[in-house]
């Protein structure tokens, strides 16, 4: 094997590398943003018991509806 393929195959491993490390670090930041989400909508949910079940009710009838109509 040259040493140009040596070097070609270490750089490719290299880069590998590197979009491994920051796969790892956009699925950290990805997993922190839904759970500062979660948080938000269960501060709101706690605030506003009321508007929740209101709109969690509105949401599975329609969903329910739709189903039933493309049955």
């Amino acid at each position: 094997m040259s040493a140009s393929t040596t070097t070609h195959g270490a750089t490719t491993h290299e880069a590998a590398d590197g979009w491994q490390s920051r796969a790892g670090e956009y699925a950290e930041r990805g997993s922190e943003m839904v759970a500062e989400c979660g948080e938000a909508i269960e501060s709101q949910i706690r605030s506003k018991p009321l508007a929740a079940v209101l709109i969690a009710g509105g949401v599975g009838f329609l969903l329910g509806w739709f189903w039933t109509r493309r049955s």
